[in-house]
C-alpha cells in the first residue's frame, strides 16, 4: 500500500496545478484572445460544469471500474485538455478547458475515496494528506508561470504541464496499476433517520458548492485584483494564487496535526471563519501587501474545508455514503463553475471587480450558518462493525 500511496499523491501534485493553473494565466490570456470579464469567467464555468458532469457520471462508473483505471483515464484527459491552452484562438482554449475539466471530475471522486480506504481508521487525515499533495502544485504553479508570463511565452507553460501528466499516466498504467477497495474502511455508523439523512446530505453538498465557489473565485480572480485594483504589476498579481495555496499547502498538512486534538467540526467553523477575515480585509485594504496577505489568510481559512466536509459526510451519513459522494463533488464543481462566472458578470455590469469580489465574505457567513445546520441535522453516530454494513465495494 505504501507504493500506492506514493504513486496516488504524486500524481495529485499534477491534478493541483491543472486545476488552478486559470488563475494565474488569466491576465496573459485575456490579453492574447482579448477577452472581456465575463468571457474569462466562462473558462472557469466550462473547467467545472464538466467536472460536475463527469462526478455525477462517477456514481455510475465506480460501481463498475476499479478507480486506478478511472484515474488513468482522467490524467490522459487532463494532458490532453491542457494543450488547449496554446491555441490561438479562444474557442479552442475553451475546448481544452472542457476536457481537462471532464477528467478532472473523474480523478477526484475515485482518488480521495481510494485515499480514505488506504487509512480506513482515518479518513479525514487521508482525505487532508491528499489535499496536501493537491496543494504543492497548486502552490508550486504560479511563481512557475509569473516567469513564463515576464518573459511573454506563457502559451509554452501548458505543455510544460501537459507532458509529464501524460508520461506519468502513461507510465502508472504499465507498471503502478494498484487495486483500491472503495468502501469506508474501519467502522461506519449505523443509518441515520431518514428524516435527517437527506437534509444532511443537502446542506453538505450545499457547503461544498459555497465553498469551491470561493476558492474558485479568490484563485481564479486574485491576480485580476491585484493588477487592476490594488496596482501591482503584472509579475506581481502572479503571486496572488501561490499566497493563496501556499496558505492552503500550509493550512493542509497542519489540519493533519490539529485533528488530533480537535474535532472536524471545530476545525471546518474556525477555517471558515479565517476565511471570512481575510475576504473582509481584501476590500477594505486594497493596497498591494494587504491584498496579498488578505488572500493568504483566506487560504489558511480554506485549506482544510473540503477534506473535512468529506470526512465528515462519509462519517455521519452512513451506508451509502460512498455511492453518494459523486453528488459532492458535483455540488463543489458546480460551485467552482457559479461564482467565479457571477464576479465576472457582476464586474463587468457595476464596473468594480471590487464590488464584485464583495460576494467571498458573503458566502462565508452563508457557511458558517450552514455548519450549524449540519451539527444540528447530522444522522446518528452509532457505529456498528464494518461487515455489519454489507459487503466492500471495489473501485
Amino acid at each position: 500500500m505504501n507504493s500506492a500511496r506514493f504513486l496516488l499523491h504524486g500524481l495529485f501534485i499534477l491534478v493541483g496545478v491543472v486545476t488552478t493553473m486559470l488563475g494565474p494565466l488569466l491576465p496573459s490570456l485575456m490579453r492574447r484572445w482579448t477577452l472581456s470579464d465575463a468571457e474569462a469567467g466562462s473558462l472557469f464555468t466550462a473547467q467545472f460544469l464538466t467536472a460536475v458532469l463527469t462526478s455525477v457520471l462517477m456514481m455510475y462508473f465506480m460501481r463498475r471500474f476499479r478507480a486506478w483505471h478511472l484515474m488513468l483515464i482522467g490524467y490522459f484527459l487532463c494532458g490532453i485538455g491542457a494543450l488547449g491552452l496554446t491555441a490561438s484562438h479562444w474557442q479552442w482554449g475553451f475546448l481544452g478547458v472542457c476536457i481537462w475539466g471532464l477528467g478532472l471530475g473523474i480523478i477526484n471522486p475515485a482518488a480521495n475515496l481510494a485515499s480514505a480506504s488506504l487509512m480506513p481508521g482515518q479518513p479525514a487525515t487521508a482525505i487532508n494528506l491528499l489535499n496536501f499533495f493537491f496543494s504543492i502544485g497548486a502552490t508550486l504553479a504560479p511563481p512557475v508561470i509569473a516567469g513564463f508570463v515576464a518573459r511573454d511565452v506563457s502559451q509554452w507553460f501548458p505543455i510544460l504541464v501537459a507532458v509529464p501528466i501524460l508520461l506519468g499516466a502513461a507510465l502508472a498504467a504499465r507498471y503502478f496499476v494498484p487495486d483500491f477497495e472503495g468502501s469506508f474502511g474501519g467502522r461506519v455508523p449505523a443509518t441515520g433517520k431518514p428524516s435527517r439523512q437527506l437534509p444532511f446530505l443537502l446542506l453538505c453538498m450545499t457547503l461544498l458548492f459555497v465553498y469551491v465557489g470561493i476558492e474558485t473565485g479568490s484563485g481564479g480572480w486574485a491576480s485580476t485584483y491585484l493588477n487592476r485594483v490594488a496596482g501591482a504589476n503584472v509579475t506581481l498579481a502572479s503571486s496572488a494564487s501561490a499566497a493563496l495555496w501556499g496558505a492552503i499547502l500550509v493550512s493542509r498538512f497542519s489540519a493533519v496535526w490539529i485533528l488530533r486534538h480537535a474535532s472536524v467540526l471545530t476545525v471546518l467553523t474556525g477555517s471558515t471563519c479565517l476565511a471570512l477575515a481575510g475576504g473582509t480585509m481584501m476590500l477594505l485594504f486594497p493596497s498591494p501587501l494587504a491584498v496579498i496577505v488578505a488572500i493568504a489568510i483566506i487560504g489558511l481559512g480554506l485549506g482544510p474545508i473540503f477534506a473535512n466536509t468529506l470526512a465528515y459526510f462519509l462519517e455521519h451519513y452512513g451506508d451509502g455514503a460512498n455511492r453518494l459522494s459523486g453528488l459532492m463533488f458535483a455540488a463543489g464543481g458546480t460551485g467552482g463553475a457559479v461564482l467565479p462566472l457571477l464576479i465576472g458578470e457582476i464586474s463587468d455590469v457595476t464596473g468594480s471587480l471590487r464590488l464584485a469580489l464583495a460576494l467571498i465574505p458573503v458566502c462565508a457567513c452563508g457557511m458558517l450558518l450552514l455548519l450549524a445546520a449540519m451539527a444540528y441535522l447530522r444522522p446518528s453516530r452509532r457505529s456498528v462493525p464494518c461487515e455489519a454494513a454489507g459487503p466492500r465495494e471495489t473501485l
